[in-house]
Order: structure tokens, then C-alpha cells, then sequence
């Protein structure tokens, strides 16, 4: 085995070491949160006042503050195990991903604008976390404007189950994992010539051989050769099938050579100049579909579908983050985060399961062009995707398993 075998050995290992020290308490407690938390659309991330924000700018763009320099007038306890922060704010604890806009707070969750994440061996924390614990500190005496406020609280339905409360077929855990664009549809082109809709095929293709091994999850494609479905057939097939979990894989593309990593979404109305830029590149392939079949979509009906399924939406961007974390350990391009966007491949999954769009590297890159249509490439990929479904089933079994939410027959 070679040194980049042991490596990735050595990782495998420490994450499923990781797993067997979780406690199904800990789970249960975070079906808890999701269960009381505020649609993401609905509770507005927290725009930070206006004047100077602490820290320096990250790699990414925006201020971040190393966890090792966080005021200890504002957060106590602080303590970092892999891509996991925790800490005391007020007498309540908190708790961060890496790549998750979502924090827990106490028994609530509060959303950012701009995820954590890990870089150069320390875990960086957005500067407007102190803004937002700082004013729902002073406002509210100890909960959070976001996860706590009766508003929020109101714009779903309070008594809808969480996400492991949901009811399941029985059996293994089923994926529906789609390889983006197909047929006349070739997606985005590499400066050498290589097809997205290639790429996403043969990544696909090794995810699945992967997740075949495991007799807990039944893994399926929406395609398996070089064909065209039209977006809104895509999420279809999941629903015919009764998947437990959507995942369609692309390639980011943008003008000019330099743009670099891998980042994931899940459905929702852009906030960005950048994740508007994918929604619209992605759902360009409407273009190839019958004008009499192509859905009549916009940003309300996103809302709209989003409000009535937020307990598949924060699911949706749990497993984001999920995707987010494997490929940062098995893949050597740069961490972009977890992103929303108005994605029209999305929509018909989103009332029925958690759905995601992986975007794993700028084909519009030489170097990530290369690496995109390499064996070795598309295989490090692969296996941090298929480590990312294995992690989200595991947990979710185990959320199943502390609310006591027997499979059933169908949803």
C-alpha cells in the first residue's frame, strides 16, 4: 500500500473510530434542534451591524477568527475535536460543523451567511458568530434570534417531526444519485475538451460500485450511459423509487482558468452573486427539454416548496455538509462550503428527501480538468462521496433508532 493508500487508510479509520464514539443521546440531540429549528428561508441570516468586524480576512473572503482566538468575554470552553466546535455562550453551549452555515444554540439553531471551516490546521470561525451571539445575548437574555424566536418558530409547522421522524420504507437505505446533464446535453467543457456530463457519469458510476459493497444502502443511478433526461425526470426517479436521499453530481465551470474546489448545495434562493451564477448555468439545460414540458419555476415557488418541506431542506444541507467534510479530507482541492441555490433538478426531490448538488471541481480549470478525467481523480472523489452517505445513513439510522420511529411501509 502506498503512502497515499495508508493515508486515506488512516483517515477511514479515525472517522469510523469517530462514529463508534457517538452516543445516541448526542444524536437524539440534534434531531432535537433540527426539530425546533426555523426554516432557513424564513429566519434571515444575521447581518452583522454596521462598523469593523473582528478577524482578518480568510482564504475564502470573508473575516474569520481562529478558534484559538476567540474572546473569552463572549464564548468560554472553547474545544475543537476534527470538524466540530463546541462552546459556552451565556450559560447555554453551541456547537459548529465545519462547512455548515448552521450552528446549534442551546436547544435552537441559528444560521450564518458564511460557513466555518478548517484550513492550514485550525478551525476558522466567521466574525459575525460574536455579532450574532453578542446581540442575542443582550436581546433575549440567552437564545438566539434565529433559532429561538416565535417568528421563526411560526413560519413552519411547530408540531412537524424531524428528519429521523419522518416515516421510511424498510430495508436498506436507498440513494438516487444522479450524474448530472447527458446526451445532447454535455454540460460544461474543459479548455482540453472534456465533457461534464462524462465526469458526472463516471463518478457516478465508481459511487455506486462503492456503496454496492455495503448491504445497508441500495444505491441507483438515473442514468447509466450517455443519455439525455429532461431535470424535472431526474428527481422522479427518486421519488418512484422511494430514496431515502438525492444526490446529483456536477462540474463547475466559470470564465477564465483560475477558479478552483469543490463545493455543495442544497435548494433555496440564491444569497449571492456566485450561487445565483451555478442555479442559472445548471438549469440552462432546460434548454435542451420540449418548451411544453419545461416547469413554469421561480424564486417564490422555491420559497414555496422550501416552507412546506424545511425538515428535508435542513436535512438537506446536514448531508451538504456531510459532502463538504469527506472530500476536504480525501480530495486535495480547496474547501468553497456549503451553498444554496435555486436549482430546478432539486425541486422535485425536496418534498419527499433531503437532495443535494455536488459540484466537485472548476472543469474550466486546466489542473482540476486534469484531475477531473483522471482514474485516480474521479476515484478520490468517488470514495469521499460514498464516505459522506455512509456517514449521513449511520447518523440518521441512529436519529431513527432515539426517536423510536419504526420503518413503515412507504412514505
Amino acid at each position: 500500500m502506498g503512502d497515499r493508500g495508508r493515508k486515506r487508510k488512516g483517515r477511514a479509520d479515525g472517522r469510523r473510530a469517530g462514529r463508534a464514539r457517538r452516543t445516541v443521546a448526542a444524536a437524539a440531540g440534534w434531531a432535537v434542534a433540527l426539530a425546533t429549528a426555523a426554516s432557513p428561508l424564513c429566519a434571515q441570516p444575521h447581518r452583522p451591524a454596521a462598523g469593523p468586524v473582528p478577524g482578518s480576512v480568510g482564504a475564502r473572503g470573508y473575516p474569520v477568527v481562529a478558534a484559538s482566538e476567540l474572546p473569552g468575554e463572549v464564548l468560554t470552553g472553547v474545544s475543537v475535536n476534527g470538524d466540530r466546535l463546541t462552546a459556552t455562550v451565556a450559560g447555554r453551549s453551541i456547537e459548529l460543523r465545519a462547512g455548515s452555515p448552521f450552528f446549534r444554540d442551546g436547544d435552537g439553531v441559528g444560521q450564518l451567511v458564511n460557513p466555518p471551516y478548517r484550513a492550514r490546521g485550525s478551525f476558522w470561525v466567521p466574525a459575525e458568530l460574536l455579532d450574532v451571539l453578542r446581540t442575542s445575548a443582550l436581546a433575549r437574555g440567552g437564545s438566539t434570534a434565529a433559532g429561538r424566536s416565535g417568528e421563526a418558530r411560526g413560519s413552519g409547522d411547530p408540531g412537524a417531526p424531524s428528519g429521523a421522524a419522518r416515516a421510511v420504507h424498510p430495508g436498506p437505505f436507498r440513494i438516487v444519485i444522479d450524474p448530472g446533464h447527458g446526451g445532447k446535453d454535455p454540460g460544461a467543457r474543459g479548455p482540453r475538451g472534456t465533457k461534464e456530463k462524462n465526469v458526472a457519469l463516471a463518478v457516478a458510476r465508481r459511487l455506486k460500485a462503492r456503496l454496492d459493497k455495503d448491504p445497508n444502502i441500495d444505491a441507483s443511478l438515473t442514468r447509466s450511459k450517455d443519455v439525455f433526461i429532461p431535470l424535472a425526470g431526474r428527481p422522479k426517479i427518486a421519488v418512484e423509487r422511494h430514496a431515502d436521499l438525492f444526490l446529483s453530481i456536477h462540474c463547475n465551470s466559470e470564465r477564465g482558468d483560475r477558479a478552483r474546489g469543490f463545493e455543495t448545495y442544497f435548494l433555496s434562493p440564491s444569497r449571492t452573486e456566485e450561487s445565483r451564477r451555478v442555479a442559472i448555468r445548471e438549469n440552462s439545460a432546460i434548454q435542451y427539454e420540449d418548451p411544453k414540458e419545461r416547469p413554469d419555476v421561480d424564486d417564490i415557488n422555491y420559497i414555496l416548496v422550501a416552507n412546506r418541506q424545511n425538515v428535508n431542506v435542513r436535512e438537506s444541507s446536514f448531508f451538504a455538509g456531510e459532502i463538504q467534510n469527506a472530500m476536504r479530507h480525501d480530495v486535495t482541492t480547496p474547501d468553497r462550503g456549503v451553498k444554496q441555490a435555486g436549482l430546478y433538478v432539486l425541486m422535485g426531490a425536496s418534498g419527499s428527501m433531503p437532495a443535494v448538488l455536488a459540484e466537485i471541481g472548476f472543469i474550466s480549470n486546466p489542473v482540476e480538468e486534469r484531475f477531473l478525467r483522471s482514474s485516480s481523480g474521479q476515484d478520490e472523489i468517488a470514495s469521499a462521496l460514498a464516505e459522506a452517505v455512509k456517514e449521513y445513513a449511520s447518523d440518521y439510522t441512529q436519529r431513527l433508532a432515539a426517536t423510536g420511529t419504526a420503518h413503515t411501509g412507504g412514505r
